[in-house]
């Protein structure tokens, strides 16, 4: 994320909409790893990459549809190594992208805060059902910023402090 700050802080400041892409999810191989993040802003700008430009220019759709429903997207793409390697593709692989609206709220706060700091913390965000879609949290070895759905925060913040071990 410290790799696309700068410029989503400058399209932040230009009221820019924004889109945010996340990698969470790798099977096989793939040239970023989960957390890599690509944002893109309504008016076409770019910041990022998720795949090393394999498939930024579908995300960028995805992108312009998140901004245009304003809920949370999960996105897959790839196909199996042993198939991937027949008909010529690079790195083969499957990964998983969660594309979401750019919100400036305490969650991005605590997150922006956390990366200028370098402390560890994990982003979790609520996708169904369609009440708690786009609800952020932001969870940190001993706190814990934001809400997706009060009855199951204590178990998000447990799952989400696993993997800051």
């Amino acid at each position: 994320m410290r790799d696309v700050l700068d410029d989503l802080e400058r399209w932040q400041r230009q009221d820019a909409q924004i889109a945010i892409a996340t990698l969470t999810e790798v099977r096989g191989s793939a040239p970023r790893l989960p957390g890599a993040r690509f944002c893109a802003t309504r008016g076409g700008e770019v910041s990022g990459s998720v795949s090393g430009g394999c498939i930024e220019a579908d995300l960028f759709e995805h992108a312009l549809e998140v901004l245009d429903g304003g809920r949370p997207a999960l996105v897959q793409y790839g196909i199996p190594d042993d198939f991937a390697f027949e008909v010529g593709l690079s790195c083969g692989g499957e990964i998983e992208v969660l594309v979401e609206p750019f919100r400036d709220d305490d969650a991005w706060q605590a997150l922006r805060a956390a990366l200028v700091e370098q402390c560890s913390a994990v982003l979790a965000v609520g996708l169904e059902p369609a009440g708690i879609a786009g609800r952020r949290m932001v969870v940190f070895e001993d706190a814990a910023v934001g809400s997706v759905e009060a009855d199951l925060d204590g178990a998000i913040a447990g799952r989400a402090r696993a993997l800051l071990l």
